[in-house]
């Protein structure tokens, strides 16, 4: 008995050893389906959670879906409005420069007829009164007079220019301050042209600043334009200067002939002298300063509009009238898409005719960077100021440094 139950104990306690091992089992298996209950509880409440939170952004952002569709209905049923309105406005103002054109050719070609007639009636007294040729024999006693010889003729003096006349221009000398503000082509960065600025000296003001005396600075302006220019193509021979002229000028054939004259004194540099006229007075243009304008594209002197407004413009009709340049604020070109679309299809439109675009009064970097993808030429405080231009003699041109502005 003894032995029996000596040999079973090891048995038992195997059985014992395995039951425990077994328990042991359990509980560890018990434990992980306890601990990935619990994580997977946890995982499912953040799930939700996090379902929910897209829940509310997607209703949020559907709110804001409707709010934006909205708005975009409101924008779209204005800018149909503006464009229509834009449109009718451009249409009336295409017509009234085709109106404007059509007027100013059929003076010029009243006044091209009358100056033949002219011409022909004066060839027709200078031939009625041509003077009859008498031989040296068959004058009479009275008529041979003695004729002096040629020591004795005195030479006749020139006479001063009267004072207030367009020749008159003693006092521009001390009194005007002449400047240049550089056009920049944006694309590399360097001057291309120059705009023309004047302004009175305070101490000599009162005998220059006059509206009577306006001409005459307009043809002194002109004049020294094309002494500074003649400098300037010794360094660039495409570098133009846009003068300014006022549109009394313009009424005034007599002056009109004299920059005329100087036009065609230097035709390899006066052909880069520029005309510049403010667009806000083509509107209230009289019909002699019309028949000026005329006159103008007619000697094949090139001109510029400054401060133009882009929606009233026909290019067509300035390209007949010998515009090569327009110029428009900065401030009116803006950072809206649309806006600067409309720009950008101004100016390819106006390069299709040879006509450039200058856009003036940029005021910093950040402007003139997103002009870039507008215009090629600009002009401003971003780039460089005008520049005072020193005369160091009456007449005679200023050294190169003192015309030319940092590029």
């Amino acid at each position: 008995m003894q032995s029996y139950t000596s040999a079973s104990a090891p048995v038992v306690l195997l059985v014992i050893g395995a039951l425990l091992s077994l328990a042991c089992g359990l509980l560890i298996l018990s434990w992980v389906v306890v601990h990935n209950s619990h994580v997977a509880r946890r995982d499912v409440r953040r799930i939700a959670a996090e379902i929910s939170s897209l829940m509310r952004q997607s209703r949020e952002e559907e709110r804001v879906s409707a709010e934006l569709s909205a708005q975009v209905s409101i924008l779209r049923s204005e800018v149909e409005q503006l464009g229509a309105n834009v449109n009718s406005g451009v249409n009336e103002m295409r017509q009234g420069h085709a109106a404007m054109v059509n007027d100013m050719r059929a003076m010029a070609e009243r006044q091209y007829h009358y100056q033949a007639q002219i011409q022909q009636q004066m060839a027709q007294q200078m031939r009625a009164r041509a003077p009859v040729v008498v031989h040296p024999s068959q004058w009479t006693q009275a008529e041979a007079v003695e004729v002096p010889q040629e020591e004795e003729i005195a030479a006749p003096m020139p006479m001063p220019p009267r004072a207030g006349s367009l020749d008159d221009m003693s006092s521009f000398g001390d009194a005007v301050i002449i400047s240049l503000e550089p056009v920049i082509d944006l694309f590399s960065g360097k001057t291309a042209h120059y705009r023309l600025h004047h302004a009175f000296d305070a101490a000599h003001k009162t005998d220059a600043d006059r509206a009577e005396r306006r001409p005459a600075l307009d043809i002194y302006l002109y004049r020294e334009a094309l002494v500074l220019l003649r400098r300037l193509r010794k360094r660039d021979n495409r570098l133009n200067i846009l003068v300014p002229l006022s549109s009394s000028t313009l009424a005034i054939p007599d002056a009109l002939s004299r920059i005329a004259q100087l036009h065609a004194s230097e035709p390899g540099i006066s052909d880069g002298l520029v005309v510049d006229i403010p667009h806000a007075v083509l509107a209230s243009l009289s019909q002699s300063s019309l028949e000026g304008l005329a006159y103008m594209a007619r000697s094949g002197i090139e001109m510029s509009l400054s401060n133009a407004a882009v929606s009233g413009l026909d290019l067509a009709a300035l390209d007949k009238l010998n515009v090569r340049y327009v110029g428009i604020a900065a401030g009116s070109v803006g950072s809206e898409p649309k806006q600067s679309a409309g720009i950008a299809n101004f100016v390819q439109a106006a390069r299709a005719l040879r006509v450039q675009v200058i856009v003036t009064g940029v005021a910093n970097a950040q402007q003139a960077t997103q002009l870039m993808r507008v215009a090629r030429f600009a002009a401003g405080p971003a780039f460089a100021e005008p520049r005072r231009v020193r005369r160091d003699v009456a007449g005679q041109p200023p050294p190169p440094e003192d015309v030319a502005a940092a590029e």
